[in-house]
C-alpha cells in the first residue's frame, strides 16, 4: 500500500508515524531538495565532500559508517561537463543544453565515501592490462601535465601491488581520480571516485593539507 505523508523534521530526524509502518519490510521514498552545505559549488565545477558525517546534510540517510547501503545515481548536468561518481557510468543521454548521466549501482558502502565530482574539465584515461583508469582535471601548464604519465603508473603499480600483497583483487568496479582546483585536504579516498587538491598558485585554489 502506498501512503503519500507530509514530512515531519524533529532534531535532525524525519520521523514516520508508526501506524503507517507495517511489521517487516517498509519502503520510505522521500522527496527533497538538498542543501548546500555540502555540494562544493564553483561556476564551472561542483564536488561533494561528506567525510566525516556531513552526509546527512546533503540527503535523509542513517550518516554512521556501520551502516552501509547502495547507491544508485543519475545527474542533469550541462551538456559540455563531465562527471565521476562511484559507479561505472552506464548510459549518458544529451538533450540540448542538458545531459542526463547514469551511473551503476555501488557495492554497500558507508555514507561519508558517497562521491560525485561534474563539471567542465578535460578527461585523461589510460589503460593497462585491461584495466582502465581516468583523472579529471582542467590543467593547461604544460610542465604539469608532463608528470601525467607518472601519476598513472603509480596507480597502476599500487594496485598491483596491494592485490599481490593481500591475495585479493580491488574489489570494486573502476578507480578514477579528479583533481580539483581549490580542494579543502590533500586528497579524499572515495569509493572509485578519488579527489585530489591542485594549483595552489591559482587564486582560492589554496590547498588546506593541515
Amino acid at each position: 500500500m502506498v501512503v503519500e505523508l507530509d514530512c515531519r523534521y524533529e532534531k535532525e530526524h524525519i520521523v514516520v508515524p508508526e501506524e503507517h509502518l507495517e511489521e517487516g519490510g517498509n519502503i520510505i521514498q522521500i522527496i527533497f531538495e538538498p542543501g548546500d552545505y555540502s555540494l562544493n559549488r564553483r561556476e564551472d565545477f561542483m564536488y561533494t565532500l561528506l567525510v566525516p558525517d556531513r552526509a546527512r546534510t546533503l540527503f535523509p540517510c542513517f550518516d554512521q559508517p556501520d551502516l552501509k547501503a547502495t547507491y544508485s545515481l543519475s545527474l542533469k548536468i550541462p551538456s559540455e561537463w563531465i562527471a565521476l561518481a562511484n559507479g561505472k557510468k552506464i548510459c549518458s543521454v544529451t538533450n540540448g543544453a542538458e545531459k542526463v548521466v547514469e551511473f551503476s549501482q555501488t557495492k554497500p558502502i558507508p555514507t561519508y565515501l558517497f562521491a560525485f565530482v561534474a563539471g567542465d574539465f578535460d578527461v585523461i584515461s589510460k589503460e593497462k592490462e585491461g584495466r582502465v583508469v581516468s583523472m579529471l582535471h582542467k590543467e593547461s601548464d604544460g610542465n604539469r601535465l608532463s608528470q601525467t604519465d607518472d601519476i598513472f603508473d603509480l596507480i597502476f603499480t599500487s594496485l598491483e601491488w596491494l592485490e599481490e600483497y593481500t591475495g585479493i583483487e580491488y574489489p570494486f568496479t573502476k578507480y578514477d581520480i579528479a583533481i580539483v582546483p581549490g580542494f579543502q585536504y590533500g586528497g579524499m579516498e572515495h569509493i572509485g571516485c578519488y579527489l585530489l587538491c591542485g594549483y595552489k598558485d591559482v587564486p582560492g585554489g589554496e590547498c588546506n593539507n593541515k
